[in-house]
């Protein structure tokens, strides 16, 4: 991942979604800094049907599958016994536990991501709380907001070598560990 990249989505994200960021030495991602959260042990996340690779905790655990449209999506959840038997079933009927999810579809039109999240109601853009913010990402469209359904979100999507990606983190309360996660996800991104 560029310098720049790393550089625009840490303003972003510090600003935007009201995240504190330490300063990037050049060598290694941007980490959000906060007093709750004990050093985390990080391992890589790669694959070629999502495009992307990524930098995820240990103490989480993932799921891939293809989803709809041609697309491809990595689910992380933390690894507990609960997420765990909801993930298998065997808990009783209840929503999903909170997770970061990391999706990929084709974009043959090449459409930019706020026509693509205006077409596709897997954007959740009807659910959109406060604004819409524009950016770019390696010199390519971005988009970033937040959305309030069952539970919050934290959302970007942005295009590059013809795919859409769409990054998003649900979430309970504003202070949850969870947000940070993601955003140290987000600074460890690149596209394959």
């Amino acid at each position: 991942m560029n310098k720049n990249l790393i550089i625009s989505l840490s303003i972003i994200l510090a600003f935007g979604l009201g995240w504190g960021f330490s300063k990037w030495d050049g060598k290694t991602p941007t980490r959000p800094v906060t007093e709750n959260l004990t050093k985390i042990e990080y391992a890589t996340f790669s694959h070629p049907l999502l495009g992307l690779s990524f930098d995820y905790p240990k103490t989480y655990i993932i799921r891939e599958q293809t989803v709809q449209n041609g697309g491809f999506e990595a689910i992380l959840v933390e690894d507990t016994a609960e997420n765990r038997a909801i993930w298998n079933g065997e808990a009783p009927g209840r929503e999903g536990p909170i997770s970061i999810n990391i999706q990929s579809f084709p974009n043959p039109e090449n459409l930019s991501p706020l026509t693509w999240a205006e077409q596709n109601k897997i954007s959740n853009l009807s659910l959109v709380i406060g604004d819409i913010q524009n950016f770019e990402m390696s010199g390519a469209p971005a988009i970033l907001y937040q959305w309030d359904g069952l539970y919050r979100a934290d959302q970007i999507i942005f295009t590059n070598k013809n795919k859409i990606f769409l990054l998003s983190s649900t979430y309970l309360n504003e202070e949850d560990e969870i947000r940070i996660i993601f955003a140290n996800l987000i600074t460890s991104l690149e596209v394959l």
